[in-house]
């Protein structure tokens, strides 16, 4: 299914709004550290933000607080110029969309979509006009007397999200709204989203643990851990200059290869058998992404195991010290050994202890 991008939908929605986060703290009672420690960020108007990480790391209590279902323990919240912190849900302005989709299930799909407009009291008319508009967009124009348990859960998200925009909101919220679908639903929607969002141009912000939806749907991702910001930045940033080994191990399918390398009188001696300059001497981790290795030259190394995944192959590789180096390669027949060479510039370099990206300590010739 491909949505058409025609005029925004209503004027209100075209417009989407700053979301300033400023000391955001959260703890929970008997809880030995804070959730959010001290969060700052700005998020720009009409921006697609993701918010990723893993399980733990914060990213549904940050969305919650945005929204006003989890009370800030310090700090500010400010949408444009008006603080929300201590605002309930309904005055913030902002809409969201849940993982479970939560329709009302004696209710049709129209009705779903209108029931914020009925409890505002919105004339009849303007709810039907903004039903079929919102239903057109979404190509729910046939399905509004159905139930939810006459529809797929493809349509169902669809219909939840619906309901979120038909209210106008400057601020849209989605709560990982992608993983209870399959494989194939997962796909098509994240495209849906991503027009949706340059049609109505709202400010969204998107929690999920999927790195394929957070660099597909994206304008800067924000990489949570422990509550902290590791790293704010587009996708294609991060992909390419990762600010910490935490964000080097967790975008990226498979993950860049992190080894322990030491550098001694200014050379660094790498797994693949050759040496680079470095301007620091001292124990480090190297990082170099799998589809970046160069097979056919270098040092000799031992496979380990291999996945075919059609389009190509990502095999799994045993360095000389024990440690495993994953790469890809085309699809097809692999031997017991491989040879493999490191580019000097796809080699990235994060400190041992801190584990933040040291870069300009290599030189690179």
């Amino acid at each position: 299914m491909t949505l058409t991008l025609e005029r925004p939908v209503t004027a209100a929605a075209r417009t989407g709004t700053d979301i300033h986060i400023e000391g955001l703290e959260k703890t929970y009672a008997g809880a030995q550290a804070s959730v959010i420690p001290n969060l700052t960020a700005h998020l720009r108007a009409g921006e697609f933000t993701v918010i990723l990480g893993p399980s733990g790391c914060g990213k549904s209590t940050l969305l919650n607080m945005l929204a006003g279902l989890e009370a800030v323990g310090a700090g500010r919240i400010r949408f444009g110029a008006r603080e929300v912190q201590a605002l309930a849900p309904r005055d913030r302005g902002c809409a969201m969309v849940f993982q479970n989709y939560a329709l009302y299930p004696h209710m049709t799909v129209a009705r779903n979509m209108d029931y914020s407009l009925r409890i505002a009291k919105v004339p009849r008319a303007e709810r039907e006009a903004r039903v079929a508009e919102v239903a057109r967009m979404l190509e729910l124009s046939a399905l509004l007397d159905r139930r939810p348990s006459q529809l797929s859960g493809g349509q169902r998200q669809r219909v939840a999200i619906g309901r979120a925009i038909i209210r106008e909101p400057q601020v849209l919220l989605f709560d990982e709204p992608l993983s209870n679908l399959d494989a194939r639903l997962r796909n098509e929607t994240r495209m849906e989203l991503a027009q949706l969002h340059r049609r109505i141009g709202a400010t969204s912000v998107f929690v999920t643990h999927d790195q394929v939806e957070a660099m597909t749907l994206a304008d800067r991702v924000m990489i949570l851990n422990k509550g902290r910001i590791e790293q704010f930045a587009p996708p294609s940033d991060i992909y390419a200059a990762p600010a910490s080994t935490f964000v080097a191990g967790f975008l990226g399918s498979p993950p860049m290869n992190l080894l322990a390398v030491e550098s001694r009188n200014g050379r660094m001696a790498l797994p693949d058998g050759s040496t680079i300059g470095c301007r620091r001497d001292g124990m480090f981790q190297l990082g170099i992404r799998p589809e970046h290795i160069r097979l056919g030259t270098g040092a000799e190394m031992r496979v380990q195991f291999r996945e075919e995944l059609g389009s190509h192959s990502v095999i799994a590789l045993t360095t000389s010290d024990g440690g495993r180096l994953r790469v890809t390669a085309p699809p097809g027949g692999v031997g017991d050994a491989l040879r493999v060479s490191f580019p000097q510039d796809a080699l990235h370099l994060f400190d041992a202890e801190t584990g933040l990206a040291v870069r300009e300590l290599l030189i690179r010739t």
